[in-house]
């Protein structure tokens, strides 16, 4: 069972602070002092509670290893869920102690930003929701910083989105920290209910009604909470996706095309991780210094016919992965499993055929002189080749 206890404020995180409401040098040594003070009583903090968690998370996790939950577990299993919040508690208290003081010290103007501040906190807090469906745990406005770090004027022609992104998702973010939470101890007494009676007795199994009671008890789980937690990280999926393309036009080409690679690796690593990426292939050859400005222009042409054609199909991968991320969120199960995992595999070989093919045409330009370049080109078809033929016998998509 994994501890899902947020990180506390880091230094890192200053910064961020400090950028968001522009402070000045003598504020930044403030939140800095600040800082070191509710570091202090943040690690106090661990020390006084984190045996009597680390504790109780261990003994629920050996006990609901291999075995059925029976009503001790769920109930330290409740226990655990309500020590993780109240220390969570006690750190907000911290930090919310931290965020008055800093306030204290704020213009007008800066303290009309401070909710920027707060709600980037929450967002982070919610960074250990174990949700279901990859592309609702991005927070868009830290992988920008991640991955752009853009300067403050940079940042003017698109921090207006940014602002628009932040007031509608961090409260989706917070909502379905609730509902999961909820969610998973109920379904931890559900399973007790399932395998014990009230006095401890394991159940009869074979009663009568005993699927139905089960069923019914599941079906009410996803009229529910799994309703709920599905309708939520949805609407964090679309905001993603919303924000993303409103920023393509107010980005450079260079800048959103690596926020946009960051972000597919993350929402879609089934789809995106890919160790025979054709790109670096591609990139590879352009870099041998024999080539013409004929070659050049030949192989260029063919790349982007092929990475047009790698992309269409990577984005029916990525449709069939938001298919079933959200069957799950909503389910907890892959009832159409086996069907995604052929269309996923399929998607997966007519990629390789694509690559492959890219091989040939490349192979097609280049001399018999050029004896190095055609070998990496074998080199990467025989490597196209052997991953087919592991294909077949491997898990993907899992």
């Amino acid at each position: 069972m994994d501890n899902r206890f947020p990180a506390s404020i880091n230094p890192t995180d200053l910064l961020t602070y400090s950028r968001l409401l522009s402070l000045s040098e003598e504020q930044s040594a403030y939140l800095n002092f600040l800082y070191e003070q509710y570091a202090e009583q943040w690690n106090d903090l661990l020390d006084r509670e984190w045996g009597q968690l680390d504790g109780l998370n261990a003994w629920t996790a050996e006990k609901m290893q291999g075995h059925p939950i029976d009503w001790e577990a769920a109930q330290r299993y409740e226990n655990f869920i309500m020590r993780e919040q109240a220390v969570e508690n006690s750190e907000l208290l911290l930090e919310s102690t931290l965020f008055k003081r800093l306030g204290d010290v704020l213009t007008t103007e800066q303290s009309s930003w401070m909710w920027r501040v707060t709600s980037h906190r929450e967002r982070e807090r919610c960074d250990v929701i174990p949700m279901g469906w990859p592309a609702a745990r991005i927070d868009l406005s830290a992988l920008i910083d991640e991955v752009i770090r853009p300067d403050d004027e940079a940042r003017s022609k698109f921090d207006g989105i940014l602002i628009d992104y932040e007031h509608e998702v961090t409260d989706y973010f917070v909502e379905v920290d609730h509902v999961i939470t909820h969610r998973l101890v109920k379904s931890t007494w559900m399973a007790a209910k399932w395998h014990y009676e009230a006095d401890g007795s394991q159940i009869d199994t074979h009663k009568p009604n005993y699927l139905f009671e089960i069923q019914a008890s599941f079906d009410e789980l996803k009229s529910n909470e799994l309703r709920e937690e599905g309708d939520l990280q949805k609407k964090i999926v679309e905001c993603n996706k919303k924000t993303l393309k409103r920023l393509r036009d107010l980005l450079t080409p260079t800048e959103f095309d690596s926020l946009d690679k960051a972000f597919r690796l993350r929402a879609w690593p089934e789809v995106y991780i890919d160790s025979y990426d054709p790109e670096l292939f591609y990139s590879r050859i352009c870099r041998d210094t024999s080539l013409t400005p004929q070659q050049r222009s030949d192989i260029d042409a063919a790349w982007q016919l092929s990475h047009q054609r790698y992309d269409e199909v990577s984005l029916k991968m990525s449709e069939e992965s938001d298919k079933s991320a959200e069957t799950f969120v909503r389910t907890l199960g892959f009832p159409d499993f086996p069907s995604y995992k052929k269309k996923m595999r399929d998607y997966r070989d007519d990629r390789w055929k694509i690559d492959d093919h890219f091989a040939d045409q490349v192979l097609t330009v280049l001399l018999e002189e050029q004896s190095s370049l055609r070998r990496n080109v074998s080199e990467y078809k025989k490597w196209i080749k052997q991953g087919r033929e592991a294909g077949k016998n491997d898990s993907y998509p899992w």
